[in-house]
């Protein structure tokens, strides 16, 4: 949890982006991912809040990893958790909630947050 609401793990990619996922994993998470375990399986589009600007999030799923998951990052974040997804925290960040649904309803691409 940070700020008061639940997220995904999450990176800027800034350079080198298919190794990001996989160090990220492991400094938020504590797991070590390979990338052949890595899927991509949605791209999210919102706009950025206060920053005028446009963000797309790729979400992947690793399908196996070595470790146990945990909060290896306590002071970004209070804790973590595992949610059904019937019953998804209400502080949770509302276009990561969103994709997630949509992850589960097989769509691999939405948007969230934009005026109709």
């Amino acid at each position: 949890m940070v700020g008061g609401a639940y997220r995904l793990d999450t990176v800027r990619l800034m350079s080198h982006c298919c190794m990001v996922p996989i160090r990220e994993a492991k400094e938020e998470a504590g797991v070590d991912i390979q990338p052949k375990d890595m899927e991509l399986v949605h791209v999210h589009c919102s706009p950025s809040e206060g920053e005028g600007t446009e963000r797309a999030n790729f979400y992947l799923v690793a399908h196996k990893w070595d470790g146990e998951p945990h909060n290896a990052e306590t002071d970004k974040a209070s804790e973590v958790g595992w949610f059904a997804l019937d019953e998804l925290p209400d502080k949770m960040i509302e276009h990561f909630k969103s994709a997630v649904l949509h992850v589960f309803d097989g769509n691999y691409c939405s948007e969230h947050g934009y005026d109709a």
